[in-house]
């Protein structure tokens, strides 16, 4: 179990796609080491929300200041001489591969060439943090596609290339209790801006991201501009059953029944919203 039933997690996705036809080179590996240290480097202060009511970011300047390793799902290690290290757990982060505790730049590529990265890929293992990585879980268009896996993780035949890997974090609500959720909301905004920008220089990799802010954003927006669109559908029903349907006669007028049934749209459409209301929409 990776949380307690009753705690809160946020999940952030990345997708990682090679611009060209491999991920695992030390060109690639260098902008995912890039993008890591993004996530980490976002710092914003702990008294930071988001007013619902006015959409509008609430920064503050005042309590703590809180970066990525004190929200993530975290996990502390041991290096040979006793130093701790705590780590934001990256599940099929390709870099995680190449993480040394007894550096400190933990993702030190110096001395990494071609082929010795494709050596310590396709060992399947980081002893360091005993870390087993299954490649099919992660890394997509693998060549070759026969190869296979034994339990300690060695890779047969040789892995060469990947085209991309998806890969993830989590953002764990419950460690911070007098962080407010608006908080992470502003987080996950920054980030997905920090890495709009990055993709304009970036080179080798294109980055795609999920997070809760980016999915409600994507629902609101669509919704917004949909909502001109119903109304204008509900006036010309409205125009069309009063012109077509109602008469003069009075024995004859279909005019009531018109409007009753373009009422029912409109209750329908108010207990839409209710309901989204009532789910904290």
């Amino acid at each position: 179990m990776l949380f307690n039933k009753d705690e809160k997690a946020r999940p952030i996705g990345v997708i990682a796609e090679a611009k060209g036809d491999n991920l695992l080179t030390i060109a690639a590996f260098k902008e995912l080491i890039a993008f890591d240290n993004i996530i980490h480097n976002i710092e914003l202060y702990s008294e930071t929300d988001f007013d619902e009511g006015a959409k509008e970011e609430l920064r503050s300047t005042e309590g703590r200041k809180v970066k990525f390793i004190d929200i993530c799902d975290v996990q502390t290690f041991t290096s040979a001489n006793g130093a701790t290290t705590d780590k934001c757990v990256s599940r099929g982060q390709p870099i995680d591969f190449i993480y040394d505790l007894t550096k400190s730049n933990k993702y030190d590529m110096s001395g990494y060439t071609q082929q010795s990265l494709l050596t310590r890929i396709n060992s399947g293992r980081n002893n360091q943090i005993d870390e087993t990585f299954r490649l099919n879980t992660f890394l997509a268009e693998v060549n070759p596609e026969n190869y296979s896996q034994d339990r300690s993780g060695a890779v047969s035949p040789f892995v060469t290339s990947a085209k991309a890997a998806a890969f993830g974090y989590f953002i764990k609500n419950g460690r911070n209790e007098d962080i407010n959720e608006g908080f992470y909301r502003v987080f996950e905004q920054d980030l997905i801006d920090a890495v709009d920008k990055f993709q304009e220089t970036a080179e080798y990799v294109n980055f795609s991201l999920f997070t809760t802010t980016g999915l409600r954003k994507a629902f609101s927006d669509d919704i917004q501009a949909d909502l001109a669109l119903v109304q204008v559908a509900i006036m010309l029903v409205a125009f069309y059953t009063i012109i077509v349907l109602g008469t003069c006669s009075g024995m004859h007028c279909r005019l009531i029944v018109s409007l009753m049934g373009l009422l029912s749209v409109g209750l329908a459409y108010a207990s839409g919203f209710g309901f989204c209301y009532y789910l904290g929409g």
